[in-house]
């Protein structure tokens, strides 16, 4: 391959890696709305949802009566809190305490 069939080469490769790109992005805003994975021959895109984040020490401290029967202002903790027992051991239901929800995404690849 001399250096002119190379560069031709090289640019179609661009001028394709563009186009799947364009139809990467397009496949996974439709996969977005859908909500669902889809998979057609031997291209999948798998949906994600957010994955939800429990802030357990909010909990235990926004429960102030918990909270002082657990700590001191003027203590340093120098050991680490499992808040998420603590929580647990105090009886916290679930729905009360704080979560955010990450972003759902979509992966398209190849099966």
């Amino acid at each position: 391959m001399n250096a002119k069939e190379l560069a031709e080469k090289m640019l179609a490769y661009g001028d394709a890696q563009e186009l799947a790109n364009a139809l990467k992005a397009e496949i996974e805003a439709a996969v977005l709305d859908l909500e669902k994975t889809q998979t057609v021959g031997n291209v999948k895109a798998a949906f994600r949802n957010g994955r939800k984040s429990y802030d357990y020490k909010t909990a235990i401290i926004s429960a102030s009566d918990i909270h002082q029967d657990y700590f001191d202002e003027n203590t340093k903790i120098i050991k680490k809190v499992d808040y998420r027992a603590m929580c647990k051991a105090v009886r916290i239901a679930q729905e009360d305490i704080p979560c955010t929800v990450g972003k759902p995404s979509v992966a398209v690849s190849l099966v």
